[in-house]
């Protein structure tokens, strides 16, 4: 079988060539064929993601001159607001116990505070429950974990006057009291 113009005695193939004007028009002049880059779109596409991670790290450090004079002039100044004087109407405490108080009259702004700590190196919880002294629910109150670490404390303001009663029930030593300013 003879062997085609298209291989050559070692086994390879000639890179066919593509066809050019003078081919296919004897009298056109030759011009040579420009392979096709595809690579300038890469470089467009990193110059992109460079410039936007530049802009959003920019717009998340900001300059230094550009904050100060963004806080000072923009922030107003803080008024601090007068601390407010509590008087202590009633004070219970207890242990490990559920305590239901008696009732008793409060104003329209009145708040309780609390104190209470775990024991034997465990956590404890303290819960106080308000209600109405008909029974019905008038707060949730406050459910509170009391650190085995250190002693806990705080407080809950209410803004309803009326008759109530609390259920306080921990397990560890606390102390609640009924404030009013």
């Amino acid at each position: 079988m003879p062997r085609s113009t298209a291989t050559r005695s070692h086994g390879r193939r000639k890179k066919r060539s593509q066809p050019t004007a003078s081919t296919a028009n004897p009298k056109a002049p030759v011009q040579p064929v420009k392979p096709q880059k595809r690579w300038p779109w890469l470089i467009i596409v990193a110059v992109v993601v460079i410039l936007v991670s530049f802009g959003i790290w920019r717009a998340t450090t900001g300059s230094p001159s550009t904050t100060s004079a963004v806080t000072t002039t923009s922030l107003p100044t803080p008024t601090p607001t007068p601390k407010r004087n509590w008087h202590t109407l009633l004070t219970f405490s207890g242990g490990n116990e559920t305590k239901n108080t008696q009732k008793f009259k409060v104003p329209a702004d009145w708040q309780f505070t609390w104190s209470c700590q775990g024991v034997n190196g465990v956590d404890g919880g303290l819960y106080v429950v308000i209600y109405n002294a008909n029974g019905s629910l008038y707060n949730a109150g406050a459910q509170i974990t009391c650190l085995a670490s250190k002693k806990a404390s705080g407080s809950v303001e209410e803004f309803k006057s009326g008759n109530v009663y609390l259920s306080i029930n921990g397990n560890g030593p606390w102390t609640v009291s009924v404030q009013q300013p």
